[in-house]
C-alpha cells in the first residue's frame, strides 16, 4: 500500500560462491522473489534473474551478466518521478501530433548504457488493441518544473517525450524550506493550455510565471523575450492602501511584505542571452504579473488562440490580454473595473488595527460589567 514505507534497507545483497555484491535500490525494498528456469523446487535451482519491488517501482536484476544490470523495462511508469501537480488530458488530437512527439522525444534522451543486453524476462497475458480510433495525449506538470507527455491510446501510458522548464531559469537563492509551497518549489506547474493544431504549450507556475512555448524539430540559439505586466487599479489604493502599517497577505501572493533583499532571493529570474534549445518545444515568451504593493501574483486560469494569435490569462487581481506574435500585453484589467461595484470576491485589507477597532465597535457595555462581576467574583 502506499501508506507502507517497506524495510528500511534500500539495498540487495547477491552472494554467488565467496563473492558478494551489495546492490543499492533507488526506493526502499518491499518484496523480491528469484527467477528460475525450472519452476520445480526439488531440482537444482539456477536463477537468471530477480524480480524485485520497491515502494515506487519494479526492478529486475540480470544474474547471467557480470555486474548484475537492470532489465530495461518495455513500459516504463515513472509517473511519479517527481510528484504530479497538474494533469491535462487531450483527445482527437491531429494524427501527426503523436508521432513527432515521439521522434523528438527518442533523439532527445539519452539511452543508458547500464542496462542488460538481455530481453525482458517476464511475460505473459495479452496486450488488446486501442479500443478508440484517435489518439490520446495526457500531459503531466510536475512538482520540479517538468512536463511529460504521455500515449494513453493503449493499454498503458507511454512516455513521448518529457523537458523541464526549469532550466530556463536561474537557480533560486537562499529559498529554504517553508510551510508556502510556491516558494520551496518555485517551478512547479500549476496550469497546462496546448493548442494541438498550432503546437503552441502554454504553462503556469507557482511564482506566477506563465510561459509560452513553440514547437520545432530543429535546434537553435535564441534569447527569451520576457513581460512584466503591472495591474493597476485606483479601487487598489482604497481597498489595500500604500501605508506600511497594512500587512495584507493576499492568498497565494509570492511573499509577505520583506526587505528589497528577501524579494530579490524569492523572485525567479530569466536566464539572459542567447540558448542553445534541443528540439522540442522552444521558448517564445515568459510573462511576469504584478499586483498590489508590486508583488508577483498566482495565474488562475490560461488560455491560447493561435488563430487570432492572442493569449489570455486571469490572475486573483486581473485579467490580461497578450498579443504572441508582437509579444506585447494589449489589456491588463483590474477585477473591480470589471465587476465595478458587484465584485463577488472579498479582498479586505488584513489590517490588525482595523480588527481590533471592529470588536471595540461591537463591544457592549453589558459585555465588560459581566466580566467584571466574574473577575471579582
Amino acid at each position: 500500500m502506499p501508506t507502507d514505507k517497506g524495510s528500511k534497507s534500500n539495498c540487495i545483497t547477491v552472494m554467488v560462491g565467496k563473492t558478494t555484491t551489495v546492490l543499492e535500490m533507488e526506493h526502499a525494498v518491499v518484496d523480491f522473489i528469484i527467477l528460475c528456469e525450472k519452476p520445480w523446487t526439488c531440482e537444482t535451482q539456477e536463477p537468471y534473474a530477480i524480480a524485485v519491488l520497491l515502494q515506487y517501482d519494479l526492478v529486475l536484476i540480470d544474474l547471467l551478466t557480470s555486474g548484475f544490470p537492470c532489465f530495461e523495462s518495455p513500459y516504463p511508469m515513472d509517473l511519479h518521478e517527481s510528484p504530479v501537480t497538474c494533469c491535462t488530458y487531450l483527445t482527437d488530437c491531429p494524427s501527426d501530433l503523436v508521432p513527432a512527439l515521439y521522434s523528438i522525444g527518442r533523439t532527445t534522451t539519452s539511452k543508458k548504457n547500464a542496462f542488460s543486453e538481455r530481453e525482458w524476462p517476464i511475460s505473459g497475458g495479452e496486450w488488446s488493441p486501442a479500443s478508440c480510433s484517435y489518439s490520446e495525449i495526457v500531459i503531466t506538470g510536475h512538482q520540479d518544473g517538468s512536463l511529460k507527455f504521455w500515449d494513453s491510446g493503449a493499454g498503458s501510458l507511454q512516455v513521448l517525450y518529457k523537458f523541464k522548464t526549469a532550466k530556463f531559469f536561474e537557480k533560486p537563492k537562499n529559498i529554504t524550506h517553508s510551510s508556502d509551497n510556491n516558494i520551496e518549489f518555485p517551478f512547479a506547474i500549476q496550469i497546462i493550455y496546448l493548442c494541438s493544431e498550432s503546437r503552441r504549450l502554454c504553462v503556469a507556475g507557482s511564482m506566477g510565471q506563465v510561459m509560452l512555448f513553440k514547437f520545432r524539430k530543429v535546434e537553435t540559439h535564441s534569447s527569451i523575450f520576457v513581460l512584466e505586466i503591472p495591474i493597476f487599479s485606483d479601487y487598489f489604493d482604497d481597498i489595500y492602501g500604500t501605508s506600511p502599517e497594512f500587512d495584507f497577505t493576499p492568498h497565494q501572493v509570492q511573499k509577505s511584505e520583506s526587505s528589497d533583499s528577501d524579494k530579490a532571493d524569492a523572485a525567479i529570474n530569466v536566464k539572459s542571452g542567447p540558448l542553445r534549445i534541443p528540439p522540442g518545444f522552444h521558448p517564445q515568451l515568459f510573462c511576469f504579473t504584478f499586483g498590489p504593493n508590486k508583488k508577483l501574483v498566482q495565474v488562475t486560469s490560461l488560455a491560447v488562440n493561435s488563430s487570432y494569435g492572442l493569449m489570455a490569462y486571469g490572475t486573483e487581481y486581473g485579467l490580461v490580454v497578450i498579443d504572441i506574435i508582437q509579444k506585447n500585453y494589449l489589456l491588463s484589467v483590474a477585477c473591480p473595473d470589471l465587476y465595478g461595484g458587484q465584485d463577488p470576491y472579498s479582498r479586505t485589507p488584513k489590517s490588525p488595527k482595523r480588527l481590533e477597532s471592529k470588536d471595540e465597535q461591537s463591544r457592549s457595555p453589558s459585555s465588560d460589567q459581566v466580566s467584571w462581576e466574574i473577575a471579582i467574583f
